[in-house]
């Protein structure tokens, strides 16, 4: 990625005008692109949009009076003048066209409205009777209740409801229609309304006006209009009736207030944002050429964003783009980096060199991270997704392409040691401080167990209202709502019909569950507006019964006899005479409309039929959960839910939506740390502050009693984005200074102080918004990105020092997943067998007794023991060999002596032989792992060798046991063979015994004193010939057997320590430097078999120079082989030299130049070809 970017820099530095042109080109395309978008306003498009929670959204926007505007009348004075107010206020909405906005103004009660109603009934009551109504019937056409009845209604005709009964009478004198008249009041909501004079009125005197919005709660640009309008409407009625007072108010009202918010809040943020940005940025740069290349790159993302997300969406979130403050905070951070290297003295090629790789690895995991949130189901935050996406791509193109050609080479405010505001506090190195990383590790711990923060469904809490909203709200709440708790049983469909089959479906069921329970009531639909199915069941119904039926002479009879005339309830005829047909669901509006709105939506391609269960609040629960888990009422055609669940149901799935997003992001970001880096260990090292961070978020949030929302728990996504850049630049500054040996950490560190302060006044902004959503977010988000940035600081840093060095030097094999569980492993290993040896001597010798036998019997399981798990040692090979000449050196007692490397060199001793006694020091003998075994095994402690320590140890030798002695007392760092002290050979003279010396080579290469971690390596043991204790003194026989084994131990070396040999010590000291320098390091190593045939070519004596070494690793492996030979590799390339030089297995015998002296002579001068 580098080469490519540094390619089209050095393309562009010759053909800068052409770049200007394809600059401005696309941001043209790209505005003409972004003025096709159509803004959404609407809170809800955060909410999932998957089937059951699209129901749910769909219903509860749906609902009642969710889109009705209530206008409030009441009177200043004691004259009544409210009905003149009405009457002024729907004149001035109709004569301004208020229907092109509303479905129905409703202010008055209208009687004959009613009697319409009431006819319409008893004109069509086929369509509205059921089997058992014909039970009653039977009852109502004897002819002795046919006269009694028809007595009645001349009595009734006499009363006030004479009139409004008339009409029905002629139609139904029986009033077999009584049922259906009554079930009418079944539409009524609540009882909070009253009628007087023809007005309504509330419970509190004021008179009202329900004007029903035809646009959703989404709509806002169209609600707004009507707002306006009604406001206006108000206004002038006010005006002309001063001692009216008119309030309107409806969730249309707190729709709008809320969109204007947004805008408002947009606008004050993102504008307060890049004014101190640019502040900022003053102070610290001081250069207005430069400072304006940080703007262009954030306006030119900004544009891009827009630009591409116009062509990916129809209608984009405004709140997304508001949450863009917050993204500004994350693309700051690549201009900045470009600046804040060229500040440090660094020249434009060089700073895109040292930081396309870590722009571009944040850069993806960020955009990455983002792109996540397309996996969830809500349309907002897919829109989000995409924009901070896309802002962000278009900032990093902007950087590492145009930015490079704007900003100047050269600068007086350059420096090398630049002023900045925070290099006090970035020089300090957090990652050397153990109380620190101590502090962290005891908060981390404590964190998990404080709980996490809570998911809050409650809608209204970021929503945007004033205190006279709020105070109306608690009002119109009042007013619309019964005492009781409502639940709704909703039926759906593509169409009226379909919703009406599904709702028929249910009807007898939920009929029967009301009327089983007193504590309930339930208000719908009902009979009134039958499906085409169930009209041809009562038309036929209908057909039937009065086909063998002829009771109207019996009417006209009684009718005549009472006094009425003949034909009076003809209308009756027609009725039983009519041929009635299905019609459609429209035919029956003169019934429904007006009254069923309530419980009807009839859109096109949607439609959903509402029943309303009032339940007492006490019995409310069990009612809902009856219902949830009955699937009768639980399935794509039919669903329950109540206003506070509907909302619970969708935010809790948004919240499922997030946990599954933040699995998904974690995955992404991971995925990338590991093919940008290369290695896992770096990856988890960069990753793992984010998991800290989280943590401490989510205990944080939990102590403060802050809750996540469905627009805040956009933090998961932001953690991950902004958190992930951070952590990225702390690695590489970790890697450069690892490869080159140079500072850059501290420099790093500087662009993060300062882009941290950015990110925070951007984000900061957002907590001087009045909208709840946008400074929740803000409040969140600071929280978050404060436990972000001590975690980046401190966690990177330190565990790449502790797998790079120990005790402040570099390791030659520095610590991965593969050693470190390798090392692991054996360590348990030896528990294991150190845990069955003590268990065995606890039973065998201490309860069984320490006979002869049983002493046996514990050292032939010592032996195997040792043997089991030397062989079992991961990446290597163990291979003895017997070069003593005698068959069993061992079946005769003797001294064994061997050189010291590691501590493994013990069990190579004890595998040899089950009849051996080790000499031990004090500190082995209190060795806590295996303190028992060797007081088990009779090993026998001494600092030095006195006159007393002869005779218990004859007495070994006498019972067949060898007695083994590590004569340099100590482990050997480089694996050389120390000076021998001369105790194992008194010993051997004072007793008259042989001595068999053994020569162990790799295994202080495997397990090196210093660092006790595991490497790649061949472990070998030599038997050497048997030496006599006989005809010299002690002190010679031990210069005489140390000259033996250096001599002995040389020729081992060069016969085993081969280019193969050295291969992964080579490979280790590129190991995090980098990935592509251990790619390349791998490749030249593989592709040259070693170099085997180039090293074991270099002559035997002689100064050696060096050509062509690649990155160094042809002169390290060949200095590492040829020891006695001393070379000197010329690397010219700056960056290559530093690398090489800058290996920690560099022996004394190697010299790296970056130049040669021409006064410098070589006897021989070899190139290697290395790339």
């Amino acid at each position: 990625m580098t080469k490519l970017f540094l390619k089209i820099y050095d393309f562009f530095t010759r053909k800068k005008l052409l770049l200007f042109l394809i600059t401005i080109c696309v941001v043209i395309i790209c505005i003409i692109s972004a003025t096709r978008i159509n803004f959404s306003e609407d809170i809800s498009g955060f909410l999932p949009e998957d089937k059951q929670n699209e129901q749910a959204n769909y219903a509860y926007q749906h609902i009642g009076a969710s889109n009705t505007v209530i206008v409030y009348f009441s009177n200043e004075d004691e004259e009544n003048q409210i009905p003149d107010a009405i009457d002024e206020f729907v004149d001035y909405l109709y004569d301004n066209n208020i229907e092109n906005y509303i479905n129905k103004l409703q202010y008055s009660i209208d009687e004959t409205e009613i009697i319409a109603k009431m006819n319409f009934i008893s004109q069509n009551l086929p369509y509205f009777l059921e089997e058992e109504d014909y039970e009653r019937i039977d009852s109502l056409i004897t002819k002795e209740n046919i006269f009694r009845q028809i007595d009645n209604n001349k009595k009734i005709l006499g009363t006030i409801h004479g009139g409004m009964m008339k009409s029905v009478m002629i139609n139904d004198p029986l009033f077999i229609s009584s049922d259906l008249l009554k079930g009418l009041s079944n539409f009524r909501m609540n009882d909070n309304f009253s009628s007087e004079d023809g007005y309504i009125y509330t419970k509190d005197g004021e008179a009202v006006v329900m004007i029903e919005s035809r646009y959703p709660l989404s709509e806002t640009a169209n609600n707004k209009k009507l707002t306006r309008l009604i406001d206006k409407a108000a206004e002038n009625t006010m005006q002309n009736i001063q001692d009216v007072k008119i309030v309107p108010f409806g969730a249309a009202y707190v729709s709008v207030g809320n969109a204007e918010q947004i805008k408002k809040d947009s606008f004050l943020t993102i504008s307060i944002a890049i004014i101190l940005i640019i502040v900022i940025l003053g102070y610290s740069y001081r250069s207005i050429k430069n400072i304006i290349a940080l703007p262009l790159a954030l306006l030119f993302g900004m544009i891009f964003a827009l630009g591409i997300t116009s062509f990916l969406c129809n209608e984009v979130s405004l709140i997304a783009i508001g949450i863009s403050s917050v993204i500004i905070g994350i693309a700051a951070n690549y201009p900045l980096h470009v600046l804040d290297h060229k500040y440090h003295g660094f020249g434009t090629r060089q700073t895109l060199n040292d930081i396309v790789n870590p722009l571009t690895i944040g850069n993806i995991t960020t955009v990455g991270a983002f792109l996540s949130l397309l996996f969830i189901s809500s349309p907002a935050m897919k829109n989000l997704g995409i924009f901070a996406s896309m802002l962000l791509v278009g900032t990093i193109i902007f950087v590492l392409v145009v930015m490079p050609h704007i900003i100047p080479e050269k600068s007086g405010f350059y420096s090398k040691e630049p002023k900045r505001l925070f290099k006090k506090f970035t020089d300090i190195q957090f990652e050397n401080s153990t109380y620190l990383i101590l502090i962290i590790s005891i908060l981390t711990i404590v964190s998990l167990f404080l709980g996490k923060a809570g998911f809050d469904a409650d809608m209204s809490k970021i929503n945007y209202m004033t205190e006279e909203q709020k105070v109306l709200m608690k009002k119109l709440v009042a007013d619309t709502e019964d005492s009781d708790k409502t639940l709704y049983v909703v039926a759906d469909g593509q169409n009226i019909e379909e919703a009406l089959n599904n709702y028929e479906s249910i009807r007898p069921d939920l009929e029967d569950f009301v009327n089983g329970d007193t504590n309930l009531r339930l208000t719908s639909i009902g009979i009134y507006l039958p499906s085409k199915n169930v009209q041809r069941e009562r038309l036929e119904l209908w057909r039937n019964y009065w086909k063998d039926k002829d009771i109207y002479p019996i009417i006209e009879e009684a009718a005549e006899e009472i006094g009425f005339r003949r034909n009076a309830f003809s209308g009756f005829k027609t009725l039983i005479n009519n041929n009635f047909s299905v019609q459609e669901t429209d035919y029956f509006s003169p019934l429904t409309d007006n009254l069923a709105d309530n419980y009807i939506i009839n859109e096109e391609n949607r439609a959903m039929i509402f029943s309303v269960l009032h339940i007492n609040t006490e019995d409310f629960e069990d009612v809902k959960k009856d219902l949830e888990n009955n699937p009768l009422y639980s399935s794509e055609e039919v669903f329950t839910f109540s206003q506070g669940s509907a909302l619970t149901t969708v935010v809790s799935s948004l919240s499922d939506d997030f946990d599954y997003v933040l699995y998904i992001c974690s995955f992404i970001v991971f995925f990338f740390l590991i093919v940008s880096f290369g290695r896992i260990e770096l990856s988890l090292i960069a990753f793992l502050p984010l998991a800290i961070s989280w943590i401490w978020i989510l205990s944080i949030m939990n102590i403060f009693d802050i809750q996540f929302n469905i627009v805040n728990i956009i933090l998961a996504t932001f953690i991950f984005g902004m958190g992930d850049d951070y952590t990225i630049f702390m690695m590489e500054g970790c890697l450069y200074e690892n490869r080159f040996g140079k500072k850059m950490l501290s420099t790093y560190k500087s662009t993060v102080a300062l882009s941290a302060l950015i990110m925070f006044v951007g984000i900061g902004c957002l907590i001087l918004a009045k909208h709840p959503a946008m400074r929740q977010l803000g409040e969140v988000v600071i929280v978050g990105m404060l436990c972000v940035v001590l975690a980046a600081y401190v966690i990177p840093p330190f565990f790449f020092k502790w797998l790079t060095t120990k005790k402040g030097q570099k390791r030659s094999n520095p610590i991965t997943i593969k050693n470190l569980s390798y090392t692991v492993f054996a360590f348990i290993c030896f528990m294991i067998g150190s845990l069955y040896l003590t268990l065995l001597g606890f039973f065998v010798l201490t309860i069984g007794g320490r006979t002869e036998k049983h002493k046996i019997i514990y050292h032939r399981h010592l032996k195997m023991v040792c043997k089991f798990v030397l062989k079992r040692i991961p990446m290597t090979k163990c291979t003895i060999k017997n070069e003593s000449g005698e068959e069993n050196p061992f079946d005769k007692p003797s001294i064994m002596i061997c050189n010291h490397q590691a501590h493994i060199d013990l069990m190579a001793i004890l595998a040899l032989s089950h009849k051996v006694i080790v000499v031990t020091n004090k500190w082995v003998w209190n060795a806590p792992f295996y303190r028992w075994i060797i007081r088990y095994a009779d090993f026998y402690p001494t600092e030095k060798f006195e006159a007393d320590d002869i005779e218990p140890l004859r007495k070994k030798i006498q019972e067949g046991y060898s007695i083994a002695i590590f004569p340099e007392g100590t482990r050997s760092e480089d694996c050389s063979i120390l000076r021998f002290h001369k105790g194992a050979f008194y010993l051997a003279k004072e007793l008259n015994i042989s001595i068999i010396p053994i020569m162990i080579h790799g295994f202080g290469y495997v397990l090196p004193k210093k660092y006790m971690l595991l490497k790649k390596g061949e472990l070998n043991i030599r038997i050497m010939p048997r030496i006599s204790s006989d005809g010299t003194d002690y002190q010679t026989l031990c210069k005489e057997t140390r000259k033996i084994y250096k001599q002995r131990y040389s020729e081992l070396c060069k016969e085993i320590e081969t280019a193969d040999y050295y291969a992964d010590e080579v490979i280790n000291n590129y190991l995090y430097k980098g990935k592509d320098v251990l790619k390349r390091v791998r490749k030249s190593l593989s592709l040259n078999h070693n170099y085997k045939e180039l090293i074991n070519n270099i002559p035997d004596k002689g100064n050696i120079l060096l050509k062509n070494v690649g990155l160094g690793e042809i002169s390290l492996l060949a200095a590492l082989v040829r020891k006695e030979i001393s070379f000197t590799a010329v690397i010219e390339d700056e960056e290559n030299y530093h690398t090489a030089k800058n290996c920690v297995s560099v022996p004394n015998n190697l010299i790296y130049l970056q130049k040669l002296d021409k006064e410098t002579t070589f006897n021989y001068i070899i190139d290697c070809h290395g790339e």
